[in-house]
Protein backbone atom coordinates (compact mmCIF):
# COMPACT_ATOMS: atom_id res chain seq x y z
CA UNK A 1 0.00 0.00 0.00
CA UNK A 2 1.55 3.85 -0.99
CA UNK A 3 1.29 6.62 0.18
CA UNK A 4 -2.14 8.89 -1.78
CA UNK A 5 -0.81 12.32 -1.05
CA UNK A 6 -3.15 13.26 0.58
CA UNK A 7 -2.65 11.94 4.11
CA UNK A 8 -6.10 13.28 5.35
CA UNK A 9 -8.26 10.78 3.86
CA UNK A 10 -8.90 8.36 6.77
CA UNK A 11 -11.05 5.15 6.46
CA UNK A 12 -13.55 3.66 8.95
CA UNK A 13 -12.86 -0.19 8.14
CA UNK A 14 -10.89 -2.45 5.67
CA UNK A 15 -11.87 -5.94 4.94
CA UNK A 16 -9.53 -8.39 3.33
CA UNK A 17 -9.25 -11.79 2.31
CA UNK A 18 -6.06 -13.42 1.76
CA UNK A 19 -4.41 -9.74 1.62
CA UNK A 20 -1.76 -10.32 3.24
CA UNK A 21 -0.55 -14.29 3.36
CA UNK A 22 2.12 -14.40 0.28
CA UNK A 23 3.58 -10.76 1.34
CA UNK A 24 6.69 -11.15 3.13
CA UNK A 25 6.20 -7.44 4.72
CA UNK A 26 3.26 -8.11 6.21
CA UNK A 27 3.71 -5.80 9.22
CA UNK A 28 4.57 -2.86 6.53
CA UNK A 29 1.31 -3.94 4.83
CA UNK A 30 -0.41 -3.56 8.40
CA UNK A 31 1.15 0.09 9.43
CA UNK A 32 0.32 1.22 5.88
CA UNK A 33 -3.52 0.35 6.46
CA UNK A 34 -3.08 1.09 9.61
CA UNK A 35 -2.37 4.80 8.96
CA UNK A 36 -5.35 5.24 6.89
CA UNK A 37 -7.76 4.24 9.17
CA UNK A 38 -9.45 6.54 11.71
CA UNK A 39 -8.32 6.17 15.25
CA UNK A 40 -10.97 3.09 16.12
CA UNK A 41 -11.31 1.70 12.70
CA UNK A 42 -11.45 -1.65 12.63
CA UNK A 43 -9.91 -4.28 10.27
CA UNK A 44 -11.53 -8.15 9.20
CA UNK A 45 -8.99 -10.23 8.04
CA UNK A 46 -9.29 -13.67 6.78
CA UNK A 47 -6.38 -15.40 5.72
CA UNK A 48 -5.39 -18.71 4.89
CA UNK A 49 -2.63 -19.99 6.21
CA UNK A 50 -0.49 -22.42 4.59
CA UNK A 51 1.81 -23.69 6.92
CA UNK A 52 -1.54 -25.39 8.91
CA UNK A 53 -2.96 -26.92 5.88
CA UNK A 54 -2.71 -30.45 4.30
CA UNK A 55 0.29 -31.90 3.21
CA UNK A 56 0.89 -34.35 0.25
CA UNK A 57 1.74 -36.55 2.38
CA UNK A 58 -1.41 -36.50 4.34
CA UNK A 59 -3.26 -37.81 1.01
CA UNK A 60 -1.08 -40.47 0.13
CA UNK A 61 -1.22 -44.28 1.30
CA UNK A 62 2.70 -44.60 2.26
CA UNK A 63 2.02 -47.62 4.22
CA UNK A 64 4.02 -49.97 1.51
CA UNK A 65 6.77 -47.47 1.13
CA UNK A 66 9.94 -48.13 3.46
CA UNK A 67 10.58 -45.97 6.77
CA UNK A 68 13.84 -44.74 5.52
CA UNK A 69 11.55 -42.64 2.46
CA UNK A 70 8.78 -41.96 4.64
CA UNK A 71 10.97 -40.37 7.35
CA UNK A 72 13.09 -38.09 4.40
CA UNK A 73 9.66 -36.97 3.09
CA UNK A 74 8.45 -35.83 6.55
CA UNK A 75 11.64 -34.21 6.97
CA UNK A 76 11.29 -32.64 3.41
CA UNK A 77 8.12 -31.45 4.41
CA UNK A 78 8.98 -29.99 7.82
CA UNK A 79 11.92 -27.62 5.76
CA UNK A 80 9.06 -26.38 2.64
CA UNK A 81 6.44 -25.46 5.42
CA UNK A 82 9.28 -24.26 8.18
CA UNK A 83 11.35 -22.32 5.56
CA UNK A 84 11.82 -19.04 7.20
CA UNK A 85 12.68 -17.14 4.21
CA UNK A 86 8.89 -18.24 2.32
CA UNK A 87 6.18 -15.68 2.93
CA UNK A 88 3.99 -17.98 2.38
CA UNK A 89 4.59 -20.36 5.21
CA UNK A 90 6.99 -18.74 7.45
CA UNK A 91 3.98 -17.87 9.80
CA UNK A 92 1.25 -19.22 11.64
CA UNK A 93 -2.23 -18.12 13.45
CA UNK A 94 -0.41 -17.24 16.71
CA UNK A 95 2.20 -14.93 15.44
CA UNK A 96 0.05 -13.30 12.70
CA UNK A 97 -2.46 -12.09 15.26
CA UNK A 98 1.12 -10.60 16.66
CA UNK A 99 1.78 -8.55 13.53
CA UNK A 100 -1.50 -7.33 14.05
CA UNK A 101 -1.11 -6.04 17.15
CA UNK A 102 2.22 -4.79 16.54
CA UNK A 103 1.20 -2.76 14.23
CA UNK A 104 -1.08 -0.66 16.71
CA UNK A 105 -4.13 -2.52 16.12
CA UNK A 106 -6.28 -4.29 19.02
CA UNK A 107 -7.33 -7.94 18.09
CA UNK A 108 -10.86 -7.65 19.37
CA UNK A 109 -11.56 -11.47 17.61
CA UNK A 110 -9.80 -14.14 16.45
CA UNK A 111 -10.73 -17.96 15.11
CA UNK A 112 -8.51 -20.24 13.22
CA UNK A 113 -10.92 -22.74 11.53
CA UNK A 114 -10.11 -25.80 9.40
CA UNK A 115 -12.10 -26.36 6.63
CA UNK A 116 -12.02 -29.43 3.98
CA UNK A 117 -13.19 -28.20 0.57
CA UNK A 118 -14.02 -31.38 -2.14
CA UNK A 119 -11.21 -31.02 -5.09
CA UNK A 120 -10.12 -33.27 -7.89
CA UNK A 121 -7.02 -33.43 -8.19
CA UNK A 122 -5.73 -33.12 -12.01
CA UNK A 123 -2.46 -34.38 -13.55
CA UNK A 124 -1.84 -30.78 -14.56
CA UNK A 125 -2.02 -30.00 -10.64
CA UNK A 126 0.95 -32.97 -10.00
CA UNK A 127 2.87 -32.05 -13.24
CA UNK A 128 3.22 -28.11 -11.56
CA UNK A 129 3.96 -29.92 -8.01
CA UNK A 130 7.17 -31.78 -9.51
CA UNK A 131 7.77 -29.50 -11.76
CA UNK A 132 11.86 -28.35 -12.14
CA UNK A 133 11.21 -24.63 -12.04
CA UNK A 134 11.85 -22.28 -8.85
CA UNK A 135 9.87 -22.93 -6.04
CA UNK A 136 7.64 -26.09 -6.54
CA UNK A 137 7.36 -28.64 -4.44
CA UNK A 138 9.88 -31.35 -6.00
CA UNK A 139 12.56 -28.32 -5.92
CA UNK A 140 12.14 -27.51 -2.27
CA UNK A 141 11.72 -31.29 -1.55
CA UNK A 142 14.95 -31.43 -3.05
CA UNK A 143 17.12 -30.44 -0.12
CA UNK A 144 16.25 -33.16 1.44
CA UNK A 145 15.18 -35.51 -0.93
CA UNK A 146 17.15 -37.49 -3.93
CA UNK A 147 15.89 -36.88 -7.82
CA UNK A 148 15.05 -40.77 -7.34
CA UNK A 149 13.38 -40.06 -4.27
CA UNK A 150 11.55 -37.26 -6.07
CA UNK A 151 10.61 -39.64 -8.81
CA UNK A 152 9.74 -42.07 -7.15
CA UNK A 153 6.93 -39.85 -5.30
CA UNK A 154 5.63 -37.97 -8.38
CA UNK A 155 4.72 -41.87 -9.53
CA UNK A 156 2.87 -42.35 -5.78
CA UNK A 157 0.95 -39.12 -6.60
CA UNK A 158 0.23 -39.70 -10.22
CA UNK A 159 -1.01 -43.13 -9.52
CA UNK A 160 -2.98 -42.54 -5.85
CA UNK A 161 -3.99 -38.98 -6.45
CA UNK A 162 -4.25 -38.22 -10.48
CA UNK A 163 -8.73 -37.85 -11.10
CA UNK A 164 -9.25 -38.49 -7.75
CA UNK A 165 -11.93 -36.24 -6.07
CA UNK A 166 -10.48 -35.88 -2.50
CA UNK A 167 -10.79 -33.81 0.79
CA UNK A 168 -8.72 -30.89 0.90
CA UNK A 169 -7.80 -29.25 4.07
CA UNK A 170 -7.22 -26.05 5.00
CA UNK A 171 -6.69 -23.60 7.53
CA UNK A 172 -8.22 -19.72 7.28
CA UNK A 173 -7.27 -17.14 10.23
CA UNK A 174 -9.98 -14.68 10.87
CA UNK A 175 -9.01 -11.60 12.71
CA UNK A 176 -11.08 -8.64 13.46
CA UNK A 177 -8.97 -5.74 15.18
CA UNK A 178 -9.23 -1.90 16.16
CA UNK A 179 -6.48 0.83 15.57
CA UNK A 180 -5.95 2.08 18.90
CA UNK A 181 -7.14 5.72 19.72
CA UNK A 182 -3.68 7.98 19.17
CA UNK A 183 -2.39 8.73 15.67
Amino acid sequence: MEPTGNEKIRFDAAVGRNALYRKAGKAGCLKALSAVLRPGGQISLAEVVPAEGIRLSGLLDLGSEDESFRRKLAKAEEGIYGDPGNPLVNWSAENLCGIVKNAGFKVVNREARRFADRRTIRTEDIERWFASQSGSYATRASTVLSASDIEHLRKICAEQLAGRELDWQSTVLFVSAEKGHRD
